[in-house]
């Protein structure tokens, strides 16, 4: 939640921690803190269990299996609320199985349902002091360590309260044990400290999810396809300190890909991203205040962080930072008025701005690690008079090194430690990455096979020079040709060693094997570097060019088109005996092997590319979530979404760098990427009679029933789609989903008819 104070031309930005009556009517107007809706569970005749007596030894086990005391408080009131115990049960009648049993009734998890006189006792503090950033700053923690035992749980609240909570910023902030919650719908994290949201990502049952006024750095992770109410405004994120060696810095798109999957609603005006939206906080009087601005006869705690500059630009994605401020530690003798231009009120130990004409803010300052900060907002809406609105507000201390950045030598060796090719020199910024995967440093060397990196392969500049090398091995050379006793030829020398050659942009290659010489590909098949390939078959990622199962880095199962594992090529290498690889990174987002980096093969049976190469005078949506129409060649300004299913006549074929594209008759353009569409009609299914009952399920991967159909129903189907959809590991089976859920798609359980 957001305040903005004028004093004398000077704004600060207020994060309140702690809200009352007063203020709760504006922060529903900002629309930065709505209140997630809930209901209490439901009582029920539930049984009530008996607790027994437990030792000291056992009750220290209780704290073994929840440590978090003050979850172990909250706990205990719901379990008697829904009479899983006796209103007179207490921690320690339990021991660790009884708790367990007693966790694993639990339907609901809210603290907001306490009464408002007892609520502060239970708010999801421990430790905290209700500011944001690392735990130097505010080493609050309240884990949630013992609720992957409430497998029953449906709803689980533990959002601020801006009636009766202390702080506006709770101490929630890992959401790993919620993972396993596989009957959990309702949840609701608002105003608390998380960071990464992964391990909830993949919970399909969560439909109702709210996650506002949190530090979220991988939104990204979520798809709002997933939920029926999504709410994530106002991530306040503290990012690690940025080492430089000059004062600028260029902060690479920081808001690109930073919004979750499938957000596009037409009245929210961030949605999708777009630069324009970025709102670069430069203003030499412009202060953020992470706090709360009290009530005046209050004491409370305020957070500054202040701007290093005025002098930033936007570039496209990126924003340029320049003139940076000499960084001043706040524990080094800085006054409140140096810090956050606030001076002391006497009489309380409070600050009040420097006007006597303003309202004051009383409070006590926290110090931050650092007083200056590069600061950048996406914004919900263009700035308004009197506050504004953040979708994410982005701080990133830094501290100027006096370090002098030393170069990477890069040398290519054999195996035997001899030079090869002449060294490389890579420079830069302190705390550049490098990737000697890449081709400008893995370079093809007549006569060799790349081998290895010795001793990394990815690093960064520091202050000490370092050296790196490419280990090669030696093209073995071809036997000389034997001739036949009774051929009167002169005898034939031994040809030349041959070389390796370099890759062309559509190279040609025959690929020899022990028994013949199979050609791999036309030259047409073979993908362009930073082409997005992907694999039809079973394949293997590979640490080296010649194959060897003791070097599989990734298997990949064979997938349904539209899921089909996807890699961008990077390069090119040879196997010993002369097979042509892919050098590739892996892109498939939702799988741990994302960024893997390796060899793979280029058989065009195996591995083509993602995107047609040709044209097609119709095309048919084959993805289970459509495909896009737009009006311009490069995908933006999206026009609607065509549901799988839909036939699609083209007019013209083009290409957008290294992909293609297809110009509809209404000159509009959709992607050319086999995953999306594929050419030709193809009928779509509408309607199943099933052959025998069947389940229904929740999703495709058929983790919970939610319904049954008897022999001879008819229903409707609105699409297909395949089981495990992210997954490298397993193919994936056909399902149909229908009104309520999923069900399968086996002919010999079901008749489809298509339309």
């Amino acid at each position: 939640m957001y305040d903005v104070i004028e004093i004398e031309g000077i704004f600060f930005e207020v994060i309140v921690m702690k809200i009352h009556k007063l203020l709760l009517t504006t922060t529903l107007l900002l629309g930065s803190a709505i209140l997630f809706s809930t209901q209490n569970a439901g009582i029920g005749d539930q049984p009530i269990l008996n607790v027994q007596a437990a030792t000291v030894a056992n009750e220290e086990t209780i704290n073994d299996v929840m440590p978090n005391q003050q979850l172990q408080k909250l706990v205990l009131y719901e379990m008697k609320r829904q009479k899983i115990v006796t209103s007179d049960s207490d921690l320690s009648q339990f021991d660790a199985g009884s708790f367990k049993t007693a966790l694993g009734k639990l339907t609901s998890i809210n603290w907001r349902t306490i009464p408002g006189y007892q609520r502060a006792d239970y708010e999801p503090i421990n430790g905290g002091n209700g500011t944001i950033g690392p735990a130097s700053v505010n080493p609050g923690n309240y884990s949630l360590k013992g609720l992957e035992n409430a497998t029953n749980l449906t709803e689980l609240d533990l959002a601020h309260d801006l009636d009766y909570g202390r702080y506006y910023f709770d101490d929630v902030k890992d959401v790993t044990p919620l993972s396993g919650l596989t009957k959990l719908t309702d949840l609701n994290l608002e105003g608390n400290r998380i960071e990464d949201i992964s391990p909830i990502a993949g919970m399909r049952s969560v439909k109702n999810l709210i996650l506002i006024s949190n530090s979220i750095k991988n939104l990204n992770v979520l798809d709002r396809d997933n939920y029926d109410k999504f709410q994530y405004l106002g991530q306040h994120v503290v990012f690690p300190v940025q080492h430089l060696t000059e004062n600028a810095y260029t902060w690479k798109a920081p808001f690109k890909d930073a919004l979750p999957k499938h957000v596009a609603d037409p009245t929210n005006h961030w949605e999708p991203y777009t630069s324009q939206n970025i709102h670069m906080v430069k203003s030499s009087n412009y202060y953020d205040l992470g706090g709360y601005a009290g009530e005046e006869d209050e004491t409370d705690l305020i957070q500054v962080f202040k701007p290093a500059t005025q002098n930033m630009t936007l570039d496209g994605d990126d924003v340029h930072f320049a003139g940076l401020a000499e960084q001043v530690s706040p524990g080094e003798g800085i006054s409140l008025a140096q810090q956050g231009g606030l001076v002391p009120e006497p009489g309380n130990g409070g600050v009040v701005a420097p006007s006597r004409e303003a309202a004051h803010i009383n409070g006590t300052l926290l110090a931050n690690e650092h007083t200056y900060y590069m600061m950048v907002k996406y914004r919900a809406e263009p700035e308004r008079a009197g506050y504004s609105t953040a979708v994410m507000s982005y701080h990133l201390p830094y501290v100027i090194d006096k370090v002098q950045v030393q170069p990477v030598t890069v040398k290519y060796e054999d195996e035997k430690g001899t030079a090869i090719h002449g060294v490389q020199t890579i420079t830069g910024k302190l705390g550049d990455s490098f990737d000697l995967s890449k081709t400008d440093y893995q370079l093809e060397i007549p006569g060799y096979t790349f081998k290895a990196y010795d001793p990394i392969q990815t690093g960064e500049l520091t202050g000490q020079a370092q050296t790196v090398k490419l280990v090669y091995t030696k093209n073995t050379a071809p036997d000389v040709p034997v001739v036949p006793k009774n051929e009167s030829i002169n005898p034939p020398t031994a040809p030349d060693k041959p070389k390796t050659p370099s890759v062309p942009d559509q190279p040609v290659m025959t690929e020899p094997t022990s028994e013949r010489q199979t050609q791999v590909a036309a030259p047409e098949n073979v993908a362009k570097i930073h082409e997005a390939v992907y694999s039809l078959e079973k394949i293997y990622l590979y640490q080296n060019p010649t194959f060897k199962s003791s070097e599989r880095k990734a298997g990949y199962v064979q997938k349904p088109r539209v899921f089909r594992p996807m890699f961008v090529v990077d390069g090119y290498a040879h196997s010993k005996d002369g097979r042509l690889r892919y050098h590739v990174r892996d892109v498939n987002h939702q799988s741990k092997t994302d960024g893997l980096r390796g060899y793979i093969t280029t058989q065009f049976a195996y591995v083509r590319p993602v995107y047609y190469h040709s044209s097609h005078k119709t095309l048919t949506a084959i993805n289970p979530k459509g495909v896009n129409e737009y009006t311009n060649k490069n995908l933006t300004n999206k026009v609607r979404n065509f549901k799988q299913g839909t036939v699609l006549r083209v007019k013209k074929f083009v290409t957008h760098n290294l992909t293609t594209r297809y110009q509809l008759t209404n000159g509009h353009y959709v992607t050319g990427n086999r995953k999306l569409v594929k050419m030709g009609r193809h009928k779509q299914p509408k309607q199943v009679v099933l052959k025998q009952g069947l389940n229904r399920y929740r999703d495709a991967d058929f983790t919970m029933k939610n319904g049954h159909f008897d022999k001879g129903d008819k229903i409707i189907v609105k699409r297909f789609t395949f089981s495990h959809q992210d997954s490298i590991k397993q193919g994936g089976t056909k399902r149909f989903e229908v009104k309520g859920g999923f069900i399968s798609a086996n002919p010999k359980l079901v008749r489809a008819y298509y339309k």
